[in-house]
């Protein structure tokens, strides 16, 4: 099994992998070609112990994981992949506007646009298991083990929309305070020129205070965009920065 495919749980078929439908190169293949070798990592290993250790790993947590995936019968893996092959452009298709719709969700400008971007998201994914479930079998198969049973090193099985709708959920229930938060985020940058001027310069944590409502970080962000295009000066002072109107600019 490939290096790869097997840390994040793939399978094999005929040298090809079920999760990703591409020739993979064999395990040996993949620590002959490593760089590095025969470096001592900090574990006090050598990179091809260490890869052989977590491979072992990884193999001996899908034998006890709760993760329906990592159990499927020869027939059920068959099936899975027979679907994936067969229809593997229309796949492509449905999948990447799952891909396209979340990736925005969170980014619009204000609640509303967020939660009707929830909703496309969602709309996408369900589509793709509507066509999935009624293909066939192995369709049921192959969305479930791709889509409903992800896993990570703090998730051994989620459904990857659950975070949207966990957002959704969320947006709905504080929709006042996000739809403050939205409206300053989308002027947060006029909004920070002015404070940093009418305060003749200002400590960016006291930033924080001022704008309750947006997070830090979002501020922090806008700050180094307000930073690189020159229309904010920030330097260093004492644990913090103090931030000024860059000269010859106003807001």
């Amino acid at each position: 099994m490939s290096l790869m495919c097997s840390l994040f749980g793939h399978k094999l078929k005929n040298g090809i992998c079920v999760r990703c439908n591409k020739k993979q190169a064999g395990h040996d293949e993949d620590i002959h070609n490593a760089k590095g070798i025969n470096e001592i990592l900090p574990t006090r290993k050598k990179l091809e112990e260490q890869i052989k250790h977590d491979l072992q790993k990884t193999i001996e947590s899908e034998k006890h994981t709760t993760n329906p995936k990592f159990h499927r019968t020869e027939r059920e893996e068959e099936l899975s992949f027979n679907f994936s092959q067969k229809w593997v452009s229309i796949i492509q298709k449905y999948e990447d506007a799952i891909y396209k719709e979340t990736e925005k969700v969170g980014t619009m400008n204000s609640i509303d646009e967020n939660i009707e971007q929830c909703y496309e998201a969602i709309a996408a994914y369900e589509a793709f298991k509507n066509y999935c479930y009624r293909k066939s079998r192995g369709g049921q198969i192959y969305f479930d083990d791709m889509w409903e049973h992800c896993h990570n090193s703090k998730n051994p099985c989620f459904s990857y929309i659950q975070s949207t709708k966990d957002y959704l959920k969320e947006l709905k229930e504080n929709y006042d305070a996000y739809k403050v938060r939205f409206e300053k985020e989308s002027q947060l940058d006029m909004m920070l020129l002015d404070i940093i001027n009418n305060e003749n310069g200002i400590l960016q944590r006291k930033l924080y205070k001022l704008i309750p409502e947006v997070p830090q970080a979002s501020i922090r962000k806008v700050v180094d965009e307000l930073v690189k295009i020159g229309k904010v000066k920030k330097e260093k002072k004492g644990s913090g920065y103090l931030l000024c109107i860059a000269k010859g600019d106003t807001n």
